[in-house]
């Protein structure tokens, strides 16, 4: 029954839904759905409803086991969509079995200039410019503890971000930052898991901690905090020759594991869809799926156990899900499908996979 009823909202989605929503800027429709996501879990019969439609039915053999922490199923959301952990309870509702909130910086972060986001509808792909945007730390964990009764056995990923917080700013002070936000997520009981966002490609900041002398400057001053909680490294999309470099690095410190991959950047890749000149930003979604799988399946071969992969990366159906899974991924998280295929598709995906 529940399967027909997905199925059912699936087309209302793509044939109603969606052509409204892809009739506003994309701007505007994210921020009307997190309006909606908000004022609709307030009500308990909403997210059972909700719940009811397209969540579980939870079965035995979805549930993961990461660093100690129980996942009820392996689907997830990725770090990008909720920025300031307003949407817990209502994504929760949906079947999620983990959402990656933020990424978080220590103080608010306005981000960059909108348009933040340019939909290529034909490829499955959005471009995103946001530059980090979130409303800092404080915000962020009064949002959480808000939300903390209503979101059941969700896991919750709290993602920080390494960023300088302004053009004066050094890396030192980035770094200095970031540790303070993981400080107080561990204190706070903020969340189970932290990622630390190493690779956002709109920041305007070049990315300095993906490169090798960088990233070790930071993940030494994370393993002197003898850190409580599991630490992922949110990684970016690149070569595996230069992702490897990264990867040598990652082995030799604290950190339980890496979620592959971020946004990607190269313009190379086949569009259906022709960029404006003027639209800056990295690409979301199925053009990013190829390069992601590729680099989850070399880390597990040259990592095997020693590290957990969350795969992300063009996530539009629960095949796709499970491409990334038997390409070596321990969960995986999406945006994107979320956009193109609708709500329906997390409870699919966390049905279906093996």
């Amino acid at each position: 029954m529940r399967s027909l009823v997905r199925t059912v909202s699936r087309l209302v989605y793509r044939n109603c839904v969606k052509p409204l929503f892809f009739r506003m800027s994309p701007d505007d429709a994210h921020d009307l759905v997190l309006g909606i996501m908000t004022k609709s879990q307030r009500f308990w019969v909403v997210r059972k409803i909700i719940q009811a439609m397209w969540a579980g039915p939870k079965k035995s053999s979805a549930v993961r086991d990461i660093c100690g922490v129980k996942f009820s199923n392996p689907i997830g959301i990725a770090a990008g969509f909720d920025k300031n952990a307003v949407t817990l309870p209502f994504l929760n509702s949906i079947g999620c079995g983990f959402v990656t909130a933020g990424s978080v910086t220590l103080r608010l972060r306005p981000g960059n200039e909108k348009p933040w986001f340019h939909r290529l509808p034909e490829s499955g792909s959005i471009i995103v410019h946001a530059g980090l945007p979130n409303k800092g730390i404080n915000e962020v964990a009064r949002n959480i503890k808000n939300n903390r009764d209503n979101i059941g056995s969700m896991v919750t990923i709290l993602s920080v971000a390494v960023v300088a917080q302004s053009a004066g700013h050094t890396t030192e002070s980035a770094i200095d930052d970031a540790i303070e936000v993981m400080e107080r997520i561990s204190r706070d009981e903020l969340a189970d898991m932290a990622e630390v966002n190493i690779s956002c490609p709109n920041a305007n900041d070049d990315q300095p901690f993906t490169q090798p002398g960088m990233l070790e400057k930071l993940l030494k001053a994370i393993d002197k905090l003898e850190y409580p909680l599991p630490v992922f490294i949110k990684m970016p999309s690149k070569s595996w020759e230069k992702f490897e470099k990264l990867i040598d690095i990652i082995l030799k410190h604290n950190v339980q594991g890496v979620s592959i991959a971020n946004l990607t950047t190269s313009r190379g890749i086949d569009l259906k869809d022709t960029i404006p000149d003027g639209v800056h930003g990295g690409l979301s979604g199925q053009p990013c799926f190829e390069r992601s799988n590729e680099l989850i399946e070399k880390t597990r071969k040259k990592c095997g156990k020693r590290l957990y992969i969350i795969g992300i990366g063009g996530v539009m159906s629960a095949g796709d899900a499970q491409v990334k899974i038997d390409a070596g991924a321990d969960l995986v998280a999406l945006i994107s499908g979320l956009i193109f295929e609708g709500p329906q598709l997390i409870g699919e995906a966390a049905h279906k996979v093996r």
